[in-house]
């Protein structure tokens, strides 16, 4: 993404950095003094991730808007675009034979309403709903795996319960596929 950004370096920082950055964590200050120096001269840019807004949302408010303030001040007010967006508009550049810019990864277009500190128990809610969702939808595959770290079975065993596994699995996605389409649209489960 350097062509997209002239003189400046782009640097994803993730979760577990930006947090390492913010609480002044062992190894991190020299780096953030380097990052808020190559901010300030107009080297570096940060642009914040969709996923911070959730990530960030874990943690205690005063933490979370100690975050947010960092990432402010290193995007220079960017923020990263969703990844189903970035894929969608660089198949279009593609099929239309447009140039990649700065603004087909990047938009500093937020709500004028938007505040991030009325927002991180929404965010958090969200979260933990996704987790939720995610649990629900692993735990009979956990299972199983626990099942069999228990069990010394023979290879002839071993196929016939992951054949039983992968079954039962197609079935529930197969009901659950059908469900979608009755209805014309997504069904949560787990909130």
């Amino acid at each position: 993404m350097k062509l997209f950004f002239e003189k400046r370096l782009c640097i994803y920082l993730d979760q577990f950095a930006v947090s390492n950055l913010v609480d002044g964590a062992e190894y991190w200050c020299d780096l953030k003094e380097v990052i808020l120096d190559g901010v300030s001269r107009g080297r570096i840019i940060c642009p914040i991730p969709f996923e911070h807004l959730l990530e960030t949302s874990a943690r205690t408010p005063d933490k979370a808007l100690a975050n947010h303030d960092f990432m402010k001040v290193v995007s220079d007010g960017y923020f990263f675009k969703t990844e189903a967006l970035i894929t969608a508009q660089l198949l279009i550049s593609k099929i239309r034979k447009n140039n990649l810019t700065f603004n087909t990864f990047l938009t500093n277009k937020i709500k004028k309403t938007f505040s991030y500190i009325d927002s991180i128990q929404v965010f958090k809610e969200r979260s933990e709903q996704f987790k939720l969702m995610v649990d629900e939808g692993t735990a009979g595959s956990n299972s199983f795996k626990e099942l069999l770290r228990e069990q010394k079975l023979d290879e002839k065993q071993y196929q016939a319960m992951l054949n039983a596994h992968i079954s039962l699995s197609t079935y529930e996605l197969r009901g659950r596929l059908k469900e979608l389409i009755e209805k014309k649209g997504i069904v949560i489960r787990g909130c």
